[in-house]
């Protein structure tokens, strides 16, 4: 359950960027850095403009309030960030992330995504939001056309015209991910979307230990039941 502003693929680049300043260090511990190293790290200009509404998705980060099943026993409730400290005169930022994350961040609980092929799509939400959706997917089944114009939030209420778009971000994703060695691919027969893409390397591992696991059911040998997590977040190569 999420309570807060709605948050966009702007705000997940940011979010995505303080994980990636946080992967060396304990969740919890802070993190330093400057305005204008942020945006670097974004791939954005340092501008008048662009500071402020770096501040802006990281307040919106701070202020929500998220609430998550990961696993069976276990549920995190809290912000996607803990607290913010920025110094007006240097631009420099102390970032903590919330130390209850970590539980998210077991194996197989959070899903990679590769960075460069995000970038590529930068200012192409609906291309983002297509990649980090399939990215969570070892092997995508066909969706119709209304579920992910449900599941990506888009309010362009005209199915034809979300169909012309959904098309030109499926092809986007495509060329950025095959520019990057990620080959991914597409048909929209009918009302279904089918996708076919590389599965990463923890993707393969799983894919390959569930069809272990249906062999050995298929052979009359008991193995343990597993709990298969949801994906809850992203971090990238």
């Amino acid at each position: 359950m999420y309570t807060g502003a709605q948050l966009d693929q702007g705000d997940l680049d940011v979010w995505e960027t303080v994980l990636h300043l946080a992967r060396a260090q304990p969740i919890g511990q802070e993190c330093n850095i400057t305005a204008y190293g942020l945006l670097q790290l974004l791939e954005l200009t340092d501008t008048g403009a662009n500071r402020k509404t770096l501040k802006r998705r990281l307040s919106r980060l701070n202020a929500c309030a998220l609430d998550v099943q990961v696993g069976p026993r276990v549920h995190y409730e809290g912000s996607l960030i803990n607290e913010i400290f920025r110094d007006e005169h240097s631009g420099q930022f102390v970032i903590r992330l919330n130390p209850g994350l970590s539980t998210m961040f077991g194996a197989d609980q959070f899903t990679q995504i590769h960075w460069k092929v995000r970038q590529t799509l930068n200012g192409h939400y609906l291309a983002q939001w297509l990649h980090g959706f399939y990215s969570s997917h070892a092997a995508p089944f066909p969706l119709k056309i209304e579920t992910l114009h449900q599941l990506s939030g888009s309010k362009t209420a005209d199915q034809s015209k979300f169909r012309q778009l959904l098309r030109k971000a499926l092809n986007a994703l495509s060329r950025a991910s095959t520019d990057h060695g990620q080959p991914f691919s597409y048909c929209i027969d009918g009302n279904l979307v089918k996708v076919e893409k590389t599965p990463s390397k923890a993707q393969r591992r799983h894919l390959t230990k569930r069809q272990d696991e249906k062999n050995a059911v298929t052979a009359g040998r008991k193995i343990p039941s597993q709990q298969v997590w949801d994906t809850v977040t992203t971090g990238r190569d």
